[in-house]
């Protein structure tokens, strides 16, 4: 399991944005990792 410290502004924000997309926060997060990976993953000679 992963654990991810955020600061209460940081979680409103999110909180909003998942809520505008129709989406769970946790949901919102792991998309956001999924396309941090793809995109650091790749940056890699």
């Amino acid at each position: 399991m992963k654990v991810i410290v955020v600061d209460g502004e940081l979680h409103k924000k999110l909180k909003i944005l998942a809520a505008n997309r129709g989406i769970s926060l946790k949901q919102l997060v792991n998309e956001i990792l999924e396309n941090y990976i793809k995109s650091s993953s790749k940056r890699k000679p």
